[in-house]
């Protein structure tokens, strides 16, 4: 796994006891979900098996080649599960899908076999939440004991950080400031899913040239690879796009989508954001654009304050001991 943990030996066993045990469970609410391996295994969920894996493993060297911390999610780790009765299912289905860091398990619900008739289709869109999943869980992050309380949080992940307060280092209301600025976590999650949408179009935009599709199906398939869709025909990406799409990318074409596309990717793997912090100083000519551009006046930047503490006690050694001579 592509993580840390911070503190003492004693807090680093407490972590790592604690995620051990946490992934060790199956959330309630999955209860009825099945592992992606016993799906493949068993042949269920009636899905274009072979194409899925043949396609995961493609994506599996475009993305190391980005950078070698990809890895795919664990088939073990990975949930699925038909869509709910009356419901088109897919990324935007319900139940709704997503990672879950704690855990270490994600889930995805399939497109309904009867409104999305195509084996593939439904197989390759599959492929793209896969995708998408993965690269949240490959995001580098970090975990520690709150002083305070003892309870563990994740601090880092990617290139943003959240305190125990939960108060984020960038606000939730920067979306409102796009294209000039964006809130890091919406930036991340539009991030993966403009790559794993790129994957598709690189790899499998004629893939439906000689395999007729009707009108649903078309559309699904459109935002899929290019991340476009008419709204009265495919309404179910709407707000996904507006509040995380959108404002994104926006952000990216302000600022040299050419540059930040891959290199916010690196940075989300390894946790290092320098190369980052350098662009926009670079690109703004402005020192510390970086915290100018994203990081909000309540944010407590827990390291830095704790350098002050020990610098502070020091100081007070220091003068006690010039006293004392």
């Amino acid at each position: 796994r592509n993580e840390d943990y911070i503190g003492s030996t004693e807090e680093k066993n407490r972590i790592d006891k604690f995620l051990n045990q946490k992934r060790q469970e199956k959330p309630e609410r999955f209860i009825n979900h099945t592992k992606l391996s016993d799906a493949i295994d068993q042949d269920l969920l009636d899905i274009n098996w072979e194409l899925f894996e043949t396609a995961i493993k493609k994506a599996e060297l475009h993305f190391k080649e980005i950078d070698p911390n990809f890895y795919l999610m664990p088939y073990e780790r990975y949930l699925v599960s038909s869509p709910r009765s009356n419901n088109l299912g897919g990324f935007y289905g319900r139940p709704t899908g997503g990672y879950y860091y704690f855990n270490d398990v994600a889930f995805s619900t399939t497109l309904d076999k009867d409104r999305v008739p195509n084996k593939e289709l439904r197989t390759l869109e599959l492929v793209r939440n896969f995708l998408h999943d993965s690269l949240h869980a490959s995001t580098y992050r970090t975990f520690r004991i709150d002083n305070e309380t003892g309870l563990i949080f994740r601090h880092q992940y990617g290139i943003n950080f959240r305190n125990p307060d939960r108060i984020s280092y960038s606000a939730p209301n920067l979306n409102e400031k796009s294209p000039d600025t964006i809130n890091l976590n919406t930036w991340m999650d539009a991030l993966v899913h403009i790559h794993a949408s790129n994957f598709m179009n690189e790899n499998y935009s004629n893939y439906f040239s000689n395999r007729p599709l009707d009108l649903r199906e078309q559309e699904i398939w459109n935002e899929v690879i290019n991340m476009k869709f008419d709204k009265k025909r495919h309404p179910k990406p709407i707000e996904f796009y507006e509040t995380v799409i959108n404002p994104t990318k926006a952000f990216l074409e302000k600022w040299g989508e050419d540059f930040l596309l891959n290199d916010t990717l690196k940075a989300m793997l390894t946790g290092d954001i320098t190369s980052l912090k350098q662009y926009f100083d670079q690109t703004l000519m402005i020192e510390n654009s970086w915290e100018k551009l994203f990081r909000q006046k309540a944010y407590k930047d827990i390291d830095h304050d704790e350098k002050n503490e020990h610098s502070n006690d020091n100081k007070k050694i220091l003068h006690k001991k010039r006293k004392i001579d």
